[in-house]
């Protein structure tokens, strides 16, 4: 299966160094090409350092950006989306791809994810979407397409006018399209991925609904990769 995993980059250096060293040593686990929209000599030059694909791109409008690496990914059997501060585990990378070579989905999402602060060293739990008009909608990181799927959206997957809200731009595309498609929470897989804040303290996120707040270096601990415990000296 060929996979790309696709994002894009914007400052924060000393993370997405890490991130870039990150991705390389994850390649371990199944060969992928990790492809980055970058704005800067400097991520392009962190991105090149550690194998990856890095395209340069001007950094608004943000749609454009992110669709430059979904369509460099083209003829790839699968795209997974995260951004340049989000860390998903080995276990999560082959969970990944057995779930999309066994049930041949064309899309596959999270309905929960895990947070990081670097400052205050505190983790988060955000269970997922629970209200009525959006329950069992995709949070934002992690999601994979098929090659079948970004045909049907020119591998431009990303559209004008939601550059403050990718996702829900791209779910308005989704909604015209007709495939297959599984939801999964990380929780009742045992699966673990986290972002990571590095210029903000916890307090915005644990205003959202549906979080437990956690002690963020025990979280790390637990689930990441030894490699992973870097991250608590930025």
């Amino acid at each position: 299966m060929k996979l790309a995993i696709i994002t894009a980059a914007w400052k924060r250096h000393k993370l997405f160094e890490f991130f870039c060293e990150y991705y390389s040593v994850l390649k371990q686990a199944h060969p992928f090409e990790l492809i980055v929209a970058c704005s800067e000599k400097e991520t392009l030059t962190l991105a090149q350092k550690y194998g990856h694909t890095a395209l340069m791109i001007e950094n608004n409008p943000l749609y454009l950006k992110m669709n430059a690496p979904a369509m460099k990914a083209r003829g790839s059997d699968y795209c997974l989306m995260i951004g340049s501060d989000d860390f998903i585990t080995p276990k999560m990378l082959m969970w990944y791809i057995e779930k999309a070579q066994q049930t041949k989905h064309d899309y596959i999402y999270p309905l929960d994810w895990y947070f990081f602060d670097t400052k205050t060293k505190k983790g988060l739990y955000w269970a997922g979407y629970r209200q009525k008009w959006n329950t069992g909608m995709a949070c934002g990181a992690g999601r994979i397409l098929s090659k079948r799927l970004m045909d049907k959206l020119n591998w431009q997957p990303w559209i004008k006018g939601y550059d403050h809200v990718l996702d829900t731009g791209m779910d308005k595309l989704l909604a015209k399209l007709q495939y297959s498609s599984m939801g999964f929470y990380l929780k009742k897989e045992n699966l673990f991925s986290v972002d990571i804040k590095t210029d903000t303290n916890m307090t915005p996120f644990a205003k959202w609904d549906n979080t437990v707040e956690l002690n963020g270096t025990k979280m790390l601990l637990d689930h990441m990769p030894q490699q992973m415990t870097k991250i608590l000296s930025l």
